[in-house]
C-alpha cells in the first residue's frame, strides 16, 4: 500500500512524487502484487487504474491542517482488515511513521526534500514549527527504511535530522523508458517552424529552479551571436493548477525580453517529442534539487544535459552525459551551452552515454532494488 500527496498520482498533474507513486505501483502490479494507493481527491471514492486500486480521500480542513486530516484518514483505511497491507510505503508524509507504529505494519518512507514540514523554509509559524520539528524527528526514526533518491539527499537528511544511517538507503526515482525514449517523428513535428539549434528547459518556472539564470544566459547567447532557440515549458510556480496571473505576467515579460519562448504547460504526450527535438536540455536549479527527474528523462531521449552542479544533479548528470556549471552563474551556463552546441562530436558522445545511464535507472531496476527492502522491513 502507498500513501501519496497532492495532486493525486495517475493524473497529468504533479512532479517527481506523483510519477514515483504511479510508476512503482504499475511495475509492482505487473509482477503480480496487489497494490492499493491512498491519495487525496475531490471525492472519497475508489477506482482501478492500470490494475492499481486507488482509494481517494476527501479532506475538508484548510491548509496546513489538511495534512493531518489526510494522514489520519489514510491510516484509518490502512488499518481496516480488508485493506491492511503487508508493507506500507509512504511518500513525503514523514509524520505517518510515529502514528502507524502502534499498528505493527512495516512502513517505509520515500522522500524528495529532507526539510519537510517544521524544517528550514517551512511557512508555518514558529509556535507550530518547533513542536512539529520535534515530532517529525521522532517519526522519521519510526520507519523501517528511509529512502531518499540520491546520496546527496541521504547525507543531508542524516545530518539534518540525526537519522540512523543503517536504516537510510538510496532509492532513485526512475524513468519510464516506454514514455521517454528517442522519438524522432514527434521531434520533427515539434521542430517545425524553428530555426537553428534548440535549447530546452522543462519544469516549473520559478527562481528556485533557476529560470532567471537561464533567461540571463539566453540574453548572453544572443549577445555572443549564438543562434539558438531557447524554449521553456512548464507551469509558473507550481504544478498545483492554481492560477497566478501577476506572477505569470512577470515571467512572460522576462521571457520575451530574453528572446526566449514559453510553451506553457504541455501535455505528457508531447514530452518525449520535445526532449528528443532539443539539441541541449538545461536544468539550472539554484537550490533544493534532490535528484532532477526531468534531466533523467531528457537523457532517456538521448539529449545531452547542461545542469547546475548542485544537490543531486551531480549524480543524475554524470560527467559523460553533459556539462555542469556553478548554480546561478549565467555566464558559465551560456558558455557551457555554446560549447556543446558548437561540438557535434561531444554532443553525440553525451547522447550515447545519456541513453546508457537512463537505462540503468528504469523503473524495473528500481523495483528490483525496492522489493528486498520491503522483505527486510517485514523481518
Amino acid at each position: 500500500m502507498s500513501i501519496g500527496a497532492l495532486p493525486p498520482p495517475f493524473t497529468t498533474g504533479g512532479g517527481a512524487v506523483q510519477r514515483r507513486v504511479a510508476e512503482l505501483a504499475r511495475e509492482q502490479v505487473r509482477r503480480g502484487h496487489e497494490v492499493i494507493v491512498i491519495a487525496p481527491g475531490e471525492v472519497g471514492t475508489e477506482a482501478e487504474i492500470d490494475g492499481v486500486r486507488v482509494r481517494y480521500v476527501r479532506c475538508r480542513a484548510p491548509h496546513p491542517w489538511a495534512y493531518i486530516e489526510f494522514q489520519a484518514r489514510a491510516l484509518a483505511i490502512a488499518t481496516q482488515r480488508r485493506y491492511r497491507p503487508h508493507v506500507l510505503h509512504v511518500h513525503d508524509e514523514p509524520e505517518v511513521g510515529l502514528a502507524v507504529r502502534p499498528t505493527g505494519i512495516p512502513t517505509v518512507l520515500s522522500y524528495d526534500n529532507f526539510y519537510f514540514r517544521g524544517g528550514n523554509g517551512s511557512r508555518l509559524a514558529p509556535v507550530l514549527r518547533r513542536p512539529l520539528r520535534a515530532y517529525v524527528r521522532r517519526s522519521l526514526r519510526s520507519f523501517e527504511w528511509l529512502l531518499p533518491p540520491t546520496r546527496y539527499c541521504r547525507d543531508e537528511s542524516v545530518a539534518y535530522w540525526g537519522l540512523p544511517e543503517d536504516r537510510v538507503d538510496v532509492l532513485e526515482n526512475g524513468v519510464n523508458l516506454v514514455q521517454f525514449s528517442p522519438q524522432h517523428e514527434a521531434a520533427a513535428r515539434e521542430r517545425e517552424g524553428l530555426d537553428g539549434p534548440v535549447v530546452l528547459y522543462l519544469g516549473r518556472i520559478c527562481r528556485q529552479k533557476g529560470s532567471d539564470t537561464l533567461l540571463t544566459a539566453a540574453e548572453r547567447l544572443r549577445e555572443q551571436g549564438v543562434r539558438a532557440t531557447v524554449l521553456l515549458a512548464g507551469p509558473v510556480g507550481s504544478f498545483d493548477g492554481v492560477a497566478r496571473p501577476a506572477e505569470t505576467a512577470e515571467w512572460e515579460q522576462r521571457i520575451a525580453t530574453a528572446g526566449a519562448h514559453w510553451l506553457g504547460r504541455v501535455p505528457d504526450s508531447r514530452l518525449a517529442g520535445l526532449l528528443t527535438m532539443a539539441d541541449v536540455f538545461v536544468m539550472p536549479t539554484r537550490e533544493l534539487e534532490m535528484q532532477g527527474m526531468a534531466a533523467l528523462e531528457a537523457q532517456a531521449c538521448g539529449t545531452p544535459v547542461v545542469a547546475s552542479d548542485h544537490g543531486g544533479l551531480s549524480e543524475t548528470v554524470p560527467d559523460d552525459c553533459g556539462v555542469r556549471f556553478p548554480p546561478g552563474d549565467a555566464a558559465a551556463l551560456a558558455g557551457a551551452v555554446a560549447n556543446l552546441l558548437a561540438d557535434d562530436q561531444a554532443r553525440a558522445a553525451c547522447s550515447t552515454a545519456a541513453l546508457e545511464h537512463a537505462h540503468s535507472l528504469s523503473w524495473e531496476r528500481i523495483v528490483d532494488r525496492l522489493m528486498p527492502l520491503y522483505e527486510r522491513a517485514r523481518e
